[in-house]
């Protein structure tokens, strides 16, 4: 009895990661094919420190102190506004804010979007131009 019932949690914890992945898949193929580019501002870019477990779940995991790096845009479709944040574990320090970064959005759903990468896995920014007068 228990073991049936547990076979029936797993075969659902699997559907669902199922669907998850699937639908993933799904807007991400979409971007592709009817997917409209367009820049997007820069306004915020901050880093965080998180921590993740490592190794073995039967042994006692270590943790790891990675630094997390976050990239908030602002974008205009429709004649409304959207905004949206990614997220890297690369470095993304040498976006500035007011920078314009290329994203790919369905023109559908605006809310569904991506910054656009390069072959090198980079993103594409358009550097702003900096002001002769800075502020104290």
């Amino acid at each position: 009895m228990k073991r049936k019932r547990s076979i029936q949690i797993l075969a659902a914890i699997i559907l669902v990661l199922g669907a998850i992945i699937g639908y993933g898949i799904l807007q991400h193929k979409r971007l592709k094919e009817r997917g409209i580019e367009t820049f997007a501002v820069v306004t915020k870019v901050y880093s965080r420190t998180e921590y993740r477990n490592e190794g073995s779940y039967r042994r006692r995991p270590r943790r790891k102190k990675v630094t997390v790096y976050y990239l908030r845009y602002r974008f205009c479709a429709d004649s409304s506004e959207y905004t949206d944040e990614c997220r890297r574990t690369e470095n993304l320090i040498t976006a500035r804010v007011g920078d314009s970064l290329q994203i790919c959005y369905l023109p559908e759903n605006p809310k569904v979007n991506r910054p656009v990468h390069r072959g090198d896995g980079s993103y594409v920014l358009k550097r702003s131009a900096r002001s002769k007068y800075r502020t104290k």
